[in-house]
């Protein structure tokens, strides 16, 4: 099931950015539909689009672009949260849900991710129940533990002191985390 959850997530990661990617499209093409029909910043002030289909073309693409927006977004943090193993799908449920209707492409990405989600709700770990004994000094080290896994930065530890091991030796680098 490891590997419905890892692959759920990777398809929303990529369908995320792809859809940040038409996304910005969209501006750029807005941008262009509005210079080409002689457009004003006082006209989108306004509102006025009477008179002119590119402009109302414009604005339409504008309230597509920001709604793609949203939803890629929406997916590329949910296929983040599951690829980490996090509860909290909530984000990511609607937007599959959605992707339901865009067949068939978004109908195989929603079903499964609906699918993954649902059968996998015992794998998922909500993050805010989580007590562990050395919390405090994780923190101070940079180290998160997801219940399954320590993490420093994009790197994952089976074991505490390696993660210890591995936050001090980048502080001594003064790398960041």
């Amino acid at each position: 099931m490891q590997n419905h959850i890892k692959l759920a997530a990777q398809v929303n990661i990529i369908f995320g950015w792809i859809g940040i990617g038409l996304s910005i499209l969209a501006g750029i093409s807005i941008f262009i539909l509005f210079i080409a029909s002689g457009g004003s910043l006082n006209d989108l002030t306004a509102g006025d689009t009477s008179g002119s289909w590119v402009r109302t073309l414009g604005l339409l693409l504008l309230v597509l672009g920001s709604l793609q927006l949203i939803f890629s977004i929406t997916q590329l943090s949910g296929g983040r949260k599951l690829l980490a193993g996090e509860k909290g799908m909530t984000g990511l449920m609607i937007v599959s849900l959605i992707s339901l209707l865009a067949f068939p492409i978004g109908t195989i990405i929603g079903a499964y991710t609906i699918w993954v989600i649902s059968a996998c709700r015992d794998l998922l770990i909500d993050l805010s129940t989580i007590k562990h004994p050395h919390a405090e000094q994780m923190a101070q080290e940079g180290i998160i533990y997801n219940g399954r896994y320590y993490a420093v930065g994009e790197i994952h530890f089976d074991k505490l002191d390696d993660a210890f091991a591995y936050a001090r030796q980048l502080k001594q680098r003064n790398i960041s985390v």
